[in-house]
C-alpha cells in the first residue's frame, strides 16, 4: 500500500475567524478527506479607522527597525512626531485614507516619505502595518509631543 504526501488547501468559512482545513490523503486507490476547523487570529481583517484611532491616537507607536527602535506619537489632529534611531526627531502627519489604509508621512532632511498600508491586529498588543510589526505604549512615553 503506497502512501503519498497529502495535499492541503484552505477554504474560508462563514466568518473571518474560522476556516476549514481540507486534507486529502490518497492511500492506494482510495482517498480519505478530512475537514478540520481552524481558528485563525484576529489579524486576517484590516482594522477599521475608529479602531486604529482608539489604539494609536495619543499613544506611542513602537517599531523595531534594523538600526534600533523607532517611536511615533500620533495626535488626534493628524500630526505625528517621532524619534528614529538614525534620523533623530522627525515630524509628519498621519491619516486613514478613503480605502482604509493608514498613511504616515515623515519629513526627513532629504525630503518627505509617505507609506500607506492596512493595519492588522495580531493580538497581544502587536499590530502589523505593511511589513512592519508595531506595538504601542500608553501616552507619550518619549515626551515627543512638546506642545
Amino acid at each position: 500500500m503506497a502512501i503519498s504526501t497529502p495535499r492541503i488547501t484552505t477554504k474560508a468559512a462563514v466568518t473571518a475567524f474560522s476556516a476549514m482545513l481540507i486534507a486529502a490523503v490518497p492511500i492506494g486507490a482510495k482517498a480519505f478527506v478530512f475537514l478540520l476547523p481552524v481558528i485563525a487570529s484576529g489579524g486576517d481583517k484590516p482594522m477599521k479607522a475608529a479602531d486604529i484611532m482608539n489604539v494609536f491616537v495619543e499613544n506611542t507607536v513602537v517599531a523595531e527597525l534594523s538600526k534600533g527602535t523607532a517611536y511615533g506619537f500620533w495626535r488626534a489632529d493628524g500630526v505625528s512626531v517621532g524619534l528614529h534611531p538614525e534620523h533623530g526627531r522627525l515630524e509628519g502627519h498621519w491619516n486613514v485614507d478613503s480605502g482604509g489604509e493608514t498613511c504616515v508621512t515623515w519629513s526627513y532632511p532629504s525630503g518627505s516619505i509617505t507609506n500607506c498600508a492596512n493595519v492588522f491586529d495580531l493580538g497581544d498588543g502587536k499590530y502589523r502595518w505593511g511589513d512592519r510589526e508595531l506595538s504601542w505604549k500608553q501616552g507619550d512615553v518619549k515626551n515627543l509631543d512638546k506642545k
